[in-house]
């Protein structure tokens, strides 16, 4: 009986997607400073840090450097242990099925992973705030980032470096059949998170 039910909560796992995303927006230059609990440089990733990158986590990092965006690092004794991508103009987001659209004084942080033994000790929030400072010197005003319902861990750094929700979207999927669900905060929220998504899936 319970194997049978298993089976079936699969299929129509494959049958009916449904995922819940926060938005967050982060006004720049106003950041708080923030600490971690083991000693680390953070900074722009260089050249020469590229085939590091792609060596370990993949070569989608080189990919996404190709198309002008930002690669910022975490580095311990040498070794990467973190990273983060910053995307500008349309970027395409995955759990979405579509591109993230931005103005020209915004930028985009995605593709955010830690080395699972260097979690928890104040990486990612530091390492944003270098983002922060970085992209406020080019002129960059505003910075967005989406973060799914149930990554608590993501959820307390978009917390404690100070983004505010902005809304949330619902991807849903049955089948070929998509559609993205849209909630602000304030209307005037709701408006631009609608605005910034393209409209083909």
């Amino acid at each position: 009986m319970k194997e049978g039910y298993n089976r079936a909560l699969v299929l129509w796992r494959k049958v009916l997607v449904r995922e819940r995303t926060f938005v967050f927006e982060k006004l720049l230059p106003a950041h708080p400073k923030i600490g971690a609990k083991v000693e680390f440089d953070a900074r722009l990733a260089q050249s020469t840090d590229i085939s590091k990158l792609t060596q370990k986590f993949g070569a989608t990092i080189k990919e996404v450097i190709r198309k002008g965006h930002l690669c910022f690092i975490a580095e311990v004794g040498g070794e990467i242990v973190h990273f983060k991508v910053v995307g500008f103009g349309e970027v395409y987001v995955s759990e979405l099925k579509r591109k993230i659209r931005l103005d020209s004084n915004s930028a985009y942080i995605y593709f955010v992973y830690t080395v699972p033994s260097y979690r928890c000790l104040g990486l990612d929030s530091k390492v944003t705030t270098k983002v922060f400072d970085y992209l406020s010197e080019k002129g960059i005003e505003k910075v967005y980032i989406l973060v799914r319902h149930n990554n608590f861990p993501e959820l307390r750094v978009v917390q404690k470096v100070g983004y505010r929700k902005v809304g949330e979207i619902t991807f849903i999927q049955r089948l070929s059949y998509k559609k993205l669900t849209y909630e602000g905060v304030t209307e005037k929220d709701r408006d631009k998170i609608k605005e910034m998504f393209l409209f083909q899936l």
